[in-house]
């Protein structure tokens, strides 16, 4: 009677370094996509001037500010160019993320694609993408 080939203590150990090294490699890719998200900053001014919006990654909203050319302006209309500046900046932010992300999944990841597909064109200042 015959016995299956069995791994030798060497193929196991061998096998055992291979993971660790691999381990080793995403830690640090992680860390290295997590350093870039953490300094992501996207800064947006509306077409006119009047709003300046700074989003990091995901889209929290780090500042908002008001140019000289906000001064008169109707709120209403304020109100829709701090959004339409804010959706332009989250949909920067999420592009950037995701090739930040892309770096440790890889793009032909159907993971990533998921990610990547659900992010939403970029709206003008009107709101139309």
């Amino acid at each position: 009677m015959t016995t299956p080939d069995l791994p030798t203590a060497e193929r196991l150990k061998a096998y055992q370094e291979q993971h660790l090294a691999r381990m080793r490699e995403l830690q640090a890719r992680g860390a290295a996509v997590k350093a870039r998200l953490e300094a992501t900053e996207i800064s947006q001014t509306s077409r006119d001037g009047a709003v300046t919006v700074v989003v990091g990654a995901g889209g929290v909203l780090k500042k908002l500010t008001f140019g000289a050319k906000a001064d008169g302006v109707p709120p209403s209309r304020l109100s829709a160019a701090v959004m339409a500046t804010y959706r332009q900046a989250c949909a920067q932010a999420a592009e950037r993320s995701t090739e930040a992300l892309s770096a440790l999944v890889g793009p032909d990841n159907p993971t990533f694609q998921l990610l990547r597909d659900a992010i939403p064109p970029a709206a003008d200042e009107n709101g139309r993408s």
